[in-house]
């Protein structure tokens, strides 16, 4: 029968991690990910929002005529923002795969007309850095609750 002693028992326990990286692990990142997915959710309602009040012509158009006396390109594409923009936002806000999916569909999607048709539908200075820097802030945030997940259960094994 073996006995352990106090030096073999210390010597089993890895030990405390410390700086930024131990600090970071105690933050409630799956919390802080539900929250950012919500601010953007809130974000994503009001441009889908806009897209309808331009449609139905609560919000001005740029032009005479209003939505109907625009190209279809523009129709077609602001119905079509009207709709995903909202319903990003509702899988945003309830944080799910699927909205996130819907999310990354509908970025690469702004990208595309605002980046590679700009020509067409205009560029967009602002709205294209702020998407890209909230995929990249989405991807550290999903980094750290996996990375913090991983830890805690190597802990609990």
């Amino acid at each position: 029968m073996a006995t352990t002693t106090p030096e073999s028992d210390a010597a089993a326990v890895p030990p405390p991690r410390t700086g930024l990286m131990a600090r970071l692990d105690a933050w409630p990142w799956p919390t802080l990910i539900v929250a950012f997915l919500r601010v953007n959710a809130v974000i994503w309602l009001a441009t889908g929002l806009g897209h309808w009040g331009r449609i139905v012509g609560y919000l001005p158009v740029a032009g005479e005529g209003g939505f109907v006396a625009q190209t279809i390109d523009w129709q077609s594409t602001t119905v079509f923002y009207g709709v995903i923009d909202l319903v990003v936002a509702v899988g945003l806000w309830i944080a799910t795969a699927w909205g996130v999916a819907v999310w990354l569909l509908a970025i690469a999607c702004q990208v595309l007309t605002h980046g590679a048709l700009a020509e067409i539908f205009g560029e967009r200075p602002f709205r294209l850095p702020f998407y890209i820097a909230s995929l990249v802030v989405y991807a550290v945030m999903l980094f750290m609750a996996r990375r913090q997940a991983r830890r805690k259960a190597e802990e609990e094994a």
